[in-house]
């Protein structure tokens, strides 16, 4: 007991960091921290998930995972279908269901509910995108959106089905997202169109459309777009890719419809 008490002192309280890392230079307080944060380099994940064979760096991260595999230990929305492994969670991911926007864009002004958000918003006014994609030349500021990107170009198919229609996703926060149009009722409607949304995002977005604000800019050519997704298939005109195939003959198209 003495020995751990001893040792807690030496390396909680002492201050000291003499356990340096050969590769960003971060110190640690105790070999076993620094062992621990070196597989963050060396990419090792030893704890894989049984279920559904996701791999983690720590076991508390692991844990955390487990825990949505089971409903006994979820956190549920009263407002949407959301069911998450931790209240913090729930409150990043329901975020939407609030009007307050108390963190501003110094750039455009657009406003958001959680300083993070706000933070991966400040991403889309930078110029650097360090993940390109080899196959189309596309490039992304964030991993986890490339890798999803060079999915659709392996010909894997989706793994997460929607159940109520054909839908399939890549990723099953997309397909949580899709599933509410399933079972959300439209309570959010233009007061220009009466259109109907599931979610008051949508909504703004639609918007945009009365108002003939085009806030997305063509990095190619002079055109500007009032919704994200058009700009996604415009810009595919500037390249070779022309992800929708048809399931008939080889002919492919960069529209769906």
């Amino acid at each position: 007991e003495r020995k751990i008490l001893t040792r807690h002192i030496r390396v909680v309280h002492s201050g000291e960091g003499s356990f340096n890392c050969n590769q960003c230079g971060r110190s640690f307080k105790c070999a076993s921290s620094l062992e621990l944060h070196y597989t963050l380099h060396t990419g090792n994940k030893p704890y894989a998930c049984k279920i559904c064979d996701k791999t983690f760096v720590y076991k508390s991260t692991y844990t955390l995972h487990m825990k949505s595999h089971s409903a006994d230990d979820m956190f549920s929305c009263e407002l949407c279908p959301s069911d998450v492994t931790s209240k913090g969670e729930l409150r990043r991911r329901c975020h939407h269901h609030s009007d307050a926007r108390p963190w501003l864009c110094t750039v455009c002004g657009k406003g958001y509910p959680l300083k993070g958000t706000l933070k991966n918003h400040m991403k889309s006014h930078e110029t650097d995108k360090p993940f390109k994609c080899n196959e189309c030349g596309k490039s992304f500021m964030k991993k986890s959106s490339y890798e999803c990107h060079m999915k659709a170009h392996s010909g894997e198919n989706p793994q997460y089905m929607c159940d109520q229609c054909s839908q399939s996703y890549y990723n099953v926060f997309a397909l949580k997202r899709h599933y509410m149009k399933h079972t959300s009722e439209r309570r959010f409607v233009c007061d220009i169109c009466n259109k109907a949304f599931w979610m008051k995002d949508a909504l703004k977005v639609h918007k945009r459309s009365h108002a003939n604000v085009k806030m997305f800019q063509s990095t190619q050519c002079s055109k500007a777009f009032a919704h994200k997704h058009t700009l996604v298939a415009h810009m595919r005109s500037h390249s070779s890719e022309q992800p929708f195939a048809c399931n008939v003959c080889p002919k492919t198209f960069i529209y769906k419809y």
